[in-house]
């Protein structure tokens, strides 16, 4: 088995990252090589992805989508002889959040078609990149706040409020 993994901070809430990863029609603008995508992002569902350059299209299955910050993408060949697995996971910070995408290459066919791209990690690293563009564009370039905190004792005027 090989793995590839990357993180990326994003300026933005991880709902709106989120929004992104499930929002399979909008795929086209963000990942790359993809001219169209068939089918739903959600848990237990299939989606094809068409490849813009004439290359492979991609059939994957969507192993995982748990509490609105894990998503997995599978695909590969019949009998595990050879399975392909992205998953990105997203976690809220203080800052935005920071999306980790790994990828995983497994089964006896893994040597000659996990290698279909010269660089796995780059290609990772791309992808992630494009993820950050487009959730943070989706944002306006800054997250929304993750906590409002009113420093106030509820129930106490403010200090400018008349009496």
């Amino acid at each position: 088995m090989e793995s590839f993994e990357t993180r990326q901070d994003i300026d933005a809430t991880a709902d709106t990252v989120w929004g992104v990863l499930v929002d399979g029609a909008r795929y086209p603008s963000w990942v790359p090589g993809v001219r169209d995508v068939e089918g739903d992002v959600s848990d237990g569902h299939g989606i094809r992805m068409v490849a813009d350059d004439g290359g492979r299209d991609e059939n994957l299955r969507i192993t995982a989508a748990a509490n609105r910050r894990l998503l997995r993408w599978e695909s590969g060949a019949p009998l595990g002889m050879y399975t392909d697995v992205l998953t990105f996971t997203v976690a809220e910070t203080g800052f935005g959040c920071t999306a980790v995408l790994t990828r995983e290459l497994s089964g006896p066919l893994e040597g000659l078609l996990g290698r279909a791209t010269e660089d796995p990690h780059g290609e990772l690293d791309r992808l992630a990149r494009s993820l950050k563009s487009e959730a943070e564009s989706r944002a306006g370039g800054s997250p929304a706040p993750l906590h409002t905190v009113d420093e106030r004792a509820i129930g106490e005027p403010p200090s400018d409020a008349p009496a």
